[in-house]
């Protein structure tokens, strides 16, 4: 087949595959799987091809499926053990009942909560955080917006997205500190400026506490020093430079210890605490791991040489290097992001990022640079994502007004890490 045919093909039938997900016709998960073997029967790809895909495909992001378990066990160990209640509880109470100083201590415990705690924390922090945001005068779908905003500001240091970047692009998480701590300052500052916007287009007081504050409620208080534990695994993985699993898995022991002086609890109750973390960590991610299973699927398809030929050969010449044309090209693509769209890195995005990164026009950190502008539009915006259906879910808000809230803001973003990347790593 003509690979320009092809490749129109391949993006027609994954279009019709997104109208049925977001129509919630076909779950993601089904729809990877079956989009993987369309895209190799559509190739014309031999017998092999199918098995490879299932082979090798289900076990190509093994090892992110396992560092999220053990990730999402040490999140749950924080949640049971109370941490993140009472960082949350007193960042509400820092706020005294001024909508913008709530807002944005909100903003940044949040951020800081959600290194460490990141899908997991979203339900916790979102039952105590959101409730008090609405009963301050700010609408459902703005307080959606920054929920979702705090979220994704943190996701530069999801140590989980690193394992699963570096399987894309094969950039190792300590080479880019640096590009994770400039994109998490950027993703906040401008999450500060959106909430001053926020705030004063509800004509809400700046500086007063509103008449309809809540009243403080009794914190579960556990020790100051506790509070660094969302950041005990980055300390392992950055610092002594070990694997993502060995940095959570001796991290493990430490929401326990910390939290341990003035807790009252016994052996037995130390007992009970780990096993239902250790429950939470593989329950709470069923879904997600049999969707990264189905991605590997697509992933191997499209590398595939009936598949990847043609992908490269259309795709490589369009791969800009000029700072202008790579920020236009890249921006222009980011809505293609939205609903799970033929852009989005978890999903065919995957399959075009390792076509991208096998190409050679492109540094594989400034393909990584991408991917996160990518990574933090859908994390702030995209209404398909997990945290925002949960999040949009609780507060009875339409996905599509909660997206029209804060979708242009994302895309300024998203615009603004392109910006920095082709500034700072794209070869001139």
């Amino acid at each position: 087949m003509d690979p320009m045919l092809l490749v129109i093909g391949i993006f027609v039938v994954y279009g019709i595959f997104v109208v049925l997900m977001y129509r919630r016709i076909l779950p993601v998960a089904w729809a990877m799987a079956i989009f993987a073997m369309l895209m190799a029967l559509m190739a014309g790809s031999p017998w092999d091809g199918y098995v490879k895909i299932v082979q090798q495909g289900s076990l190509t992001f093994m090892d992110f499926n396992f560092t999220v378990i053990l990730g999402t066990m040490l999140a749950a160990s924080m949640i049971e053990t109370g941490i993140v209640e009472s960082m949350v509880r007193r960042a509400i109470e820092l706020g005294g009942g001024r909508p913008l100083a709530t807002a944005i201590v909100i903003l940044l415990v949040w951020t800081y909560i959600g290194i460490g705690v990141p899908t997991a924390g979203a339900v916790m922090v979102g039952t105590i955080v959101l409730p008090v945001q609405v009963a301050l005068g700010f609408s459902p779908a703005v307080v959606a917006s920054f929920h979702t905003l705090g979220n994704m500001a943190g996701m530069p240091f999801w140590m989980i997205h690193w394992v699963f970047f570096k399987q894309l692009t094969g950039v190792y998480m300590g080479d880019y500190v640096g590009m994770s701590t400039t994109l998490c300052l950027v993703a906040v500052a401008l999450g500060l400026v959106y909430i001053v916007y926020q705030t004063k287009r509800a004509k809400l007081p700046f500086r007063s506490a509103t008449q309809n504050a809540p009243q403080p409620q009794s914190i579960k208080r556990v020790p100051v020093y506790s509070f660094i534990t969302p950041i005990i695994p980055l300390i392992f993985a950055i610092g002594l430079k070990i694997d993502p699993k060995l940095a959570f898995m001796a991290s493990m022991p430490f929401p326990f210890i910390l939290t341990q002086q003035g807790s009252g609890r016994g052996i037995r109750d130390l007992y009970g605490l780990m096993e239902r973390s250790a429950y939470k960590g593989v329950t709470l991610l069923a879904e997600l791991i049999a969707i990264m299973i189905f991605v590997g699927w697509v992933v191997v398809a499209a590398g595939l040489p009936e598949v990847n030929q043609p992908l490269t050969a259309i795709f490589k010449p369009l791969i800009p290097t000029n700072p202008l044309a790579f920020i236009l090209f890249f921006a222009a693509l980011m809505p293609f992001c939205m609903f799970r769209g033929p852009a989005a890195p978890w999903g065919v995005g995957a399959a075009l990022a390792l076509v991208w990164a096998r190409a050679g026009v492109l540094p594989p950190l400034t393909i990584l640079g991408v991917i996160y502008a990518y990574d933090l539009f859908m994390g702030w915006c995209e209404p398909t994502w997990g945290v925002n259906i949960w999040t949009t879910t609780y507060l009875k808000v339409s996905p599509l007004e909660f997206s029209r809230k804060c979708i242009l803001w994302a895309f300024l973003l998203g615009v603004i890490v392109l910006v920095i990347v082709a500034i700072q790593w794209l070869p001139h």
